[in-house]
């Protein structure tokens, strides 16, 4: 919020980008859906958070929309770059094991609470979209498109 508020006051043409975002880096096989792929590749249970909510937008999508929003010089201000809809984590998972040809079932329902994580998490980050859809004049990705854009970037079937 600080970096937000201090890029705002620097200058009056500044646009500040909240971003929620996925993707696969071929190098770092580290975030959630690196993670949801190696664990339903491994064909073990593991846990979907069905209270944790949230918009991402593929990492596709979202370089294209910065890109965009640079190219159009829209109006200074905060804009929200996430999905057109959202999901739970659990929710998530799910959706990319059927679009990977794994089985859903892999991903049993649990919430944040139950899983004892040492760091403290928010249970909904979910960013109304609305002003940058209708900044740029066209709708935002969903979040299967993304699930579809992701799948589309593995040299070879997810599993």
């Amino acid at each position: 919020a600080e970096g937000e508020s201090a890029c705002i006051q620097f200058t009056d043409t500044s646009l500040v980008a909240r971003v929620n975002f996925f993707g696969l880096h071929p190098e770092r096989p580290a975030g959630l859906a690196a993670w949801i792929l190696r664990r339903l590749g491994e064909g073990r249970p593991f846990s979907g958070f069905t209270d944790v909510w949230f918009n991402p937008l593929h990492t596709s999508a979202l370089a294209r929309l910065l890109a965009l929003a640079v190219e159009s010089r829209l109006p200074a201000g905060t804009y929200n770059f996430g999905a057109a809809d959202a999901c739970s984590k659990y929710d998530f998972a799910r959706r990319l094991a059927l679009l990977a040809g794994a089985d859903p079932a892999l991903v049993v329902p649990a919430t944040l609470a139950s899983a004892g994580l040492p760091t403290a998490r928010p249970l909904r980050t979910v960013m109304d979209t609305r002003r940058l859809a209708a900044a740029l004049g066209l709708p935002l990705p969903t979040i299967d498109e993304g699930l579809d854009a992701l799948l589309a970037t593995l040299p070879v079937p997810a599993l």
